[in-house]
């Protein structure tokens, strides 16, 4: 009897362990990355010549515009839309495109929301107290925010919002650069 029971324990342990590498093998995990370009449009008032208010102004740049691609991404990776487990943002960052040599000195703190269609729009990156001298800011991204209905969507925006201690250079260009990564299982 005891040999009956410690074959069942291992048999079930066994095929425990055997779902478990099944799904490991099936699950499917990709990085999807966005990148573009941009310029902000002028600050409605302002100029070099006259001074922001004491402590700065806060600003919002029109939203930038990705196709989202997922059905493409979806096809590739041999599953469908509704086997999508999660999509999270991986990385997000800003970027001084042109003139060359520019930095965000300009900046205090940025804030990042997705939209899209039929969807509300969602905080999912910041960074307060931007670094002086730089030309690129690294996001904090807010990963426990699943975005699978941005994603699945045939376009997300992403609007950004930032506290600026001066008028930026009206020959900037920018970049903001992204990476979701999306989480399926085929077997689901």
């Amino acid at each position: 009897m005891k040999k009956h029971i410690l074959f069942a324990a291992i048999a079930l342990s066994a095929f425990l362990t055997g779902c478990d590498k099944t799904t490991l093998l099936t699950e499917i995990n990709v990085d999807i990355p966005y990148s573009t370009e941009f310029a902000i449009p002028a600050i409605s008032g302002y100029t070099g010549s006259v001074p922001l208010p004491a402590g700065g102004l806060k600003i919002d740049v029109p939203a930038v515009g990705f196709a989202t691609n997922a059905q493409t991404y979806v096809s590739a990776n041999k599953t469908s839309v509704d086997k999508i487990n999660k999509v999270d943002l991986k990385s997000m960052n800003l970027r001084i495109v042109l003139p060359s040599g520019s930095n965000f000195n300009f900046v205090d703190s940025v804030w990042i929301y997705i939209s899209a269609k039929s969807q509300p729009e969602q905080l999912v990156a910041y960074n307060y107290g931007v670094a002086k001298g730089q030309s690129a800011i690294d996001m904090y991204t807010l990963t426990d925010v699943n975005l699978k209905n941005y994603f699945i969507q045939d376009s997300i925006s992403f609007r950004i919002s930032a506290r600026i201690n001066a008028t930026p250079d009206s020959t900037n260009k920018f970049g903001i650069g992204t990476i979701l990564h999306m989480n399926a299982n085929p077997l689901n």
